[in-house]
């Protein structure tokens, strides 16, 4: 299954033109969405990791998760260095940034800006629950550093159609019943690893302290870890 995947993810990858990059690790300021297919090869490639690198990225993604709504972390895959521990399995969100007329890119961070706060005042009403100011400012601006063709909306919406379609197939393959839901590579690997759902309840009434964070931290450790 993993060798199949790899592959069908590899031609959907190959229609994404070549670019010039300059490697500042700017754009790897968030965790960014990933298709289902594309987490469980990203996960797959953490579990082979040494042991003590795979704590390390479980305890960065641990961190980026619990923060959520209050700090900004960068993409837990990216390495003190500036270079991203995951580059060859990295998502197709990743391939296609620089790819965008600046145009596109600024009226999609509006977009995003947009659907934060709708979540924002949900977080409020339902749960009392204050996002940061500085947490809904913040965006990743575009880049102008970058050299490459640039995809047109069509072209993006078919490499995207392309991972539904395979989430499709996967699921068939592997007898799951699962709604499609856009997440990030974070929420993926958590969803595989703790009761993601116990974690915001907790979380919603701040009751996440620092000693339940270690312990989950050890368990999602050990799970992932667990042959």
């Amino acid at each position: 299954m993993d060798i199949m995947l790899r592959e069908e993810l590899s031609k959907i990858y190959s229609a994404v033109p070549e670019g010039d990059c300059s490697g500042c690790g700017r754009c790897c300021h968030e965790s960014v969405g990933a298709s289902f297919a594309e987490a469980e090869v990203i996960y797959q490639d953490i579990k082979a990791m040494p042991a003590e690198k795979r704590k390390q990225i479980i305890d960065r993604i641990m961190d980026y998760y619990f923060d959520v709504y209050q700090i900004r972390r960068k993409c837990p895959f990216l390495s003190p260095e500036n270079r991203c521990e995951i580059y060859a399995s990295r998502p197709l969100n990743c391939r296609i940034y620089g790819h965008w007329s600046r145009q596109e890119y600024e009226n999609n961070l509006d977009r995003l800006k947009c659907s934060n706060d709708k979540i924002s005042q949900v977080l409020v009403e339902k749960y009392g629950y204050k996002v940061k100011q500085d947490y809904l400012d913040f965006s990743i601006g575009f880049c102008n550093d970058f050299r490459g063709r640039l995809l047109s909306s069509d072209e993006r919406n078919e490499l995207y159609d392309s991972l539904i379609v395979l989430d499709s197939k996967m699921f068939v393959r592997k007898g799951l019943r699962l709604a499609y839901e856009d997440k990030g590579i974070v929420e993926h690997i958590v969803d595989r690893l703790l009761s993601k759902e116990k974690i915001f309840e907790i979380k919603m009434r701040g009751e996440l302290s620092p000693g339940m964070m270690n312990r989950l931290k050890n368990i999602a450790v050990l799970r992932i870890g667990a042959v």
